[in-house]
């Protein structure tokens, strides 16, 4: 019995070391910056549930209002997105990340991002990748001209959007999957006066 006891408890710890980190999504900092038009800016922030997660491929979908931001707000040029610390940095002359595709979903009111580490031909290791911290950081500070103040953002992230396409590594390049996708908040509601 005894050693049945200590197989399972060895077991379990043994287990809750290899468990994949989760990441955590969130808004922060939304102001509108007057002007005609008016410019409303927030950051997206991330962070994971484990020490010695780096940032390495992500793919962020929000929804907007259109009547607050009108249509195809990227092709428009209506959008200007800026990388943030997890984003931020070179090796050499070579950005480590890049924003590879930031564009319009279709016919909705849809913004997709997708990201990467694009310094692949450096030797790993933590002084290559961005920490995701356990504490929220920044990854993106979003601007959109706001087409309409009296209307109300409408922006939250699309989690069954994200799921999937969010990877971290252990500094040996090798890309592995969040566990789980956790999203703090949304803007919906915000106003844009």
């Amino acid at each position: 019995m005894k050693k049945g006891l200590l197989l399972f408890f060895l077991c379990t710890v043994f287990m809750a070391g290899m468990t994949q980190p989760d990441v955590y999504f969130r808004f922060a900092n939304p102001q509108v910056i007057p002007g005609d038009p008016g410019v409303f800016t927030f950051d997206i922030e991330m962070m994971s549930n484990q020490p010695d997660t780096y940032q390495r491929d992500l793919q962020v979908y929000f929804d907007y209002s259109g009547e607050a931001f009108g249509d195809d707000i990227v092709k428009n040029n209506n959008l200007v997105i800026e990388k943030l610390m997890l984003m931020d940095g070179v090796i050499g002359d070579t950005p480590k990340y890049s924003f590879i595709k930031v564009t319009d979903v279709n016919n909705f009111h849809r913004v997709a991002i997708l990201t990467e580490f694009t310094a692949e031909e450096v030797k790993p290791g933590p002084d290559y990748y961005n920490l995701v911290p356990e504490e929220w950081s920044g990854l993106a500070r979003i601007s959109i001209k706001i087409k309409s103040e009296d209307s109300k953002a409408g922006i939250k992230m699309i989690q069954e959007l994200m799921e999937g396409g969010l990877y971290y590594t252990k500094t040996d390049s090798k890309p592995y999957k969040y566990d789980k996708l956790i999203i703090d908040n949304d803007l919906i509601k915000e106003n844009l006066k």
